[in-house]
């Protein structure tokens, strides 16, 4: 559960009891076409981008949920721009709402050992696949 604490502090995000985990629009701010949205971040910037992107990518790997948004974001790695920094900071703004969700696979011996525990299973499918 703080694997991203520090990401979300050098950010300034805060967690919110007010805010809803609703998933993050990252078009409405990749697709800005202003000046100050298409300029290109600090080195300093650019370094912090990655690292949280590196952090992100490693979660992505129990949270398949985050597989889209981190591709999007993962293309604007090589020159991000600010407009990429707000997207990233939406998904963290997210994750900080919605951050112990985690895949959970019991082992065989604990589900026998515990039969009464309910084991939900959320499963997402793409339209195409029905």
């Amino acid at each position: 559960p703080s694997y991203l604490d520090s990401t979300f502090e050098s950010y300034g995000i805060k967690h919110s009891s007010s805010s809803t985990a609703a998933a993050p629009d990252l078009a409405s701010h990749l697709e800005k076409t202003d000046a100050s949205s298409l300029a290109e971040l600090s080195d300093e910037a650019y370094g912090k981008f990655r690292r949280a992107l590196g952090k992100l990518l490693w979660l992505g790997q129990t949270r398949m949920d985050m597989k889209v948004y981190l591709s999007l974001l993962g293309t604007k790695q090589a020159k991000p721009t600010f407009a990429a920094e707000q997207a990233l900071r939406a998904v963290l703004r997210f994750l900080r709402n919605d951050g112990r969700v985690a895949l959970r696979f019991p082992s065989p011996a604990l589900m026998a050992e515990n039969p009464d525990l309910d084991y939900v299973v959320h499963v997402f499918a793409d339209a195409s696949m029905l």
